[in-house]
């Protein structure tokens, strides 16, 4: 199916590009075969006045709809999935929708947490030994409770894409391809059969390849000259 524009067109998402979350919500837009393009944040910057006004929380993706904003991007993917035609985000199956809601959280609340202590530790000349040690720890333990709970593919949770693939796919990339090249550890990724396999089918995907090897690339361009 071809990309469309949203529908309305009142619908906008403020972010910014090298954002894992607004990556997240722009693979689901496209998932459901929407062409969502980012806009400019308000004000330039997630501390301007005009952003906050939109978002006290000070973070991004928003997104606007019809005059009101929406924060959090696994909050903003449902409402798009509720109001925007398109394959489901989520399966018919209540199992598997809960299966699949439940890999976005671990994504969230397991996997994003040592994932950023590794790249606050980019710098080789500042390194912090012990939050390492325990981001490589945290980080092992993270992807095998996704191993665990990943089902047959070709996705994360069965035939279709849903919002468990949006979460797992940029963060995944980043961290095996730009991240953890640049230290000693081994990447836990190839010590998960089923995750591996599943990542190599997310690559090869045409809805999710192309936008992920376009983001890894803007993303290790802004490593070389940060």
């Amino acid at each position: 199916e071809s990309i469309r524009p949203v529908t309305p067109r009142s619908v906008k998402l403020y972010g910014e590009p090298l954002s894992l979350f607004c990556t997240r919500v722009l693979l689901a837009a496209r998932v459901k075969g929407l062409d969502l393009p980012l806009a400019p944040l308000p004000g330039g910057s997630v501390h301007s006045a005009e952003f906050l006004r939109i978002n006290p929380i000070g973070k991004m993706p928003v997104l606007e709809h019809n005059g009101e904003h929406l924060v959090e991007s696994e909050v903003i993917i449902e409402y798009l999935d509720e109001t925007q035609p398109g394959p489901s985000l989520l399966p018919g199956d209540p199992l598997l929708r809960a299966r699949s809601r439940l890999l976005a959280r671990i994504v969230d609340l397991y996997v994003m947490p040592p994932a950023t202590a590794f790249y606050r530790n980019l710098d080789a000349s500042a390194r912090d030994p012990e939050q390492l040690k325990t981001a490589e720890h945290e980080y092992r333990r993270a992807l095998s409770w996704i191993e665990h709970h990943l089902r047959p593919g070709p996705y994360a949770v069965g035939a279709a894409a849903s919002v468990a693939d949006c979460a797992l796919a940029p963060l995944l990339d980043i961290m095996s391809a730009t991240i953890l090249p640049r230290f000693d550890a081994p990447d836990p990724l190839l010590e998960s059969p089923k995750l591996l396999a599943w990542r190599r089918r997310i690559e090869q995907d045409p809805v999710f390849g192309p936008p992920l090897v376009q983001y890894r690339l803007e993303f290790q361009a802004f490593m070389r000259t940060s």
